[in-house]
């Protein structure tokens, strides 16, 4: 990585609220060259910064990286404008590499544990949806799976590789705690849901029937089946959750939230569903 110490200061600069316009620029530019194993290594850099530097504790767990993620939504945000105004099926190499550093930015700062809400800034990720603040910071990955019979399993205690086993299918959980299911044959498969849902100061990663992805923030849940079937892929969500969406035009992904539906067929989006007096409360 080139100029690190350039880029470490004006990441500090930035989170601090004393950079210029063109510091801005080129920090940011510097950030999309990035490779994912070295924006990983940013982030960790300025986590390691909170001993160094006590004056910039609070800074940091109140503001810093919670800016971070609200960049991320905001360009999400202009890129789905972009991309809606244009017209085109076909985003243009640049976008497209921007879109490619926004999910990978995000995961990154999730699984750092640093997937903040929004509470200060509001960043409309998707039309019609409200990005609502709340006071839950998701700290540990942590979360629990529900059977339809009933049964629970505690992700966050269960050992690593296979939790759970039926006919035709398995749930795999992988040493960083990311769920994802396994599959002999997906047409021997009943029909059945089952709900990941996340406590306070929590958060977690599924790897859904199709290959999608979603990070389920604290206080969050997603209810889906264990295989899409019929033309629509469809789940569930009570909170927040940031979505890497397969793309399958012949089978578009539905979410289903309070208040809305959002249909894709294949990109990456934020969703936000926190009731901003009561928090969100997983429910069903």
């Amino acid at each position: 990585m080139k100029n690190t110490t350039e880029l470490s200061l004006l990441l500090k600069k930035y989170l601090t609220k004393r950079i210029d316009k063109e510091e801005y620029e080129i920090l940011f530019l510097q950030l999309s060259e990035l490779s994912n194993d070295e924006l990983k290594k940013i982030v960790q850099q300025e986590l390691g910064s909170v001993d160094a530097d006590p004056d910039l504790a609070d800074e940091l767990i109140d503001q810093r990286l919670l800016r971070i993620y609200s960049k991320i939504n905001s360009t999400i945000a202009d890129k789905s404008v972009a991309s809606i105004s244009s017209g085109s099926d076909k985003p243009s190499t640049g976008v497209f590499r921007t879109w490619s550093w926004i999910a990978a930015a995000a995961s990154i700062l999730l699984v750092c544990g640093l997937f903040f809400l929004n509470r200060s800034e509001k960043a409309d990720i998707h039309p019609g949806l409200v990005q609502r603040s709340n006071d839950v910071h998701p700290a540990v990955s942590a979360a629990t799976l529900t059977f339809e019979n009933g049964k629970k399993i505690n992700l966050d205690t269960a050992v690593t590789g296979v939790i759970y086993e039926e006919k035709g299918f398995r749930i795999v959980k992988s040493k960083d705690g990311q769920i994802s299911y396994e599959y002999d044959n997906q047409h021997e498969i009943e029909t059945k849901t089952n709900i990941i849902e996340t406590p306070k100061a929590a958060y977690t990663m599924v790897v859904l029937p199709d290959g999608s992805k979603v990070h389920l923030n604290a206080m969050s849940s997603i209810r889906y089946p264990v295989t899409f079937r019929g033309d629509k892929r469809e789940v569930t969500l009570v909170g927040e959750g940031f979505f890497e969406v397969v793309k399958n035009s012949a089978q578009p992904f539905i979410v289903h939230t309070e208040g809305q539906d959002v249909e894709v067929l294949g990109t990456t989006f934020n969703i936000n569903t926190y009731d901003a007096k009561k928090g969100s409360k997983p429910h069903w």
